[in-house]
């Protein structure tokens, strides 16, 4: 599959599927995640961004990327935008979801 083709193939499995209003977070990452001190995170493949926003809720410095513009776009709707210890807020760049700190 060219990367076309790839780009093509998700953003129509995004654009198809309901946007969530609370995009959730792997409940495997919670739970391996959940005694580490936070650090950086690199989130690849990041959809709606559900990993991404939860790490950045819980310290983490997070650069989340994913193929589909469709599915990033998403990940930037103001309700989704996480703030996190240390005034970490979340802002879409392009295919890139970045997580940083602006306090």
């Amino acid at each position: 599959m060219s990367t076309t083709d790839a780009v093509t193939f998700w953003d129509g499995v995004h654009a198809a599927r309901l946007a969530a209003g609370d995009p959730q977070p792997n409940a495997r990452l919670t739970e391996t995640v959940a005694g580490l001190p936070p650090g950086d995170a690199l989130d690849l493949g990041c959809g709606d961004g559900g990993d991404a926003l939860w790490l950045a809720g819980q310290g983490w410095r997070v650069t989340a990327t994913d193929i589909s513009a469709v599915a990033v776009e998403r990940a930037d709707a103001p309700r989704r935008i996480a703030t996190g210890p240390g005034g970490r807020t979340a802002e879409v760049t392009d295919h890139v979801l970045l997580i940083r700190r602006t306090a």
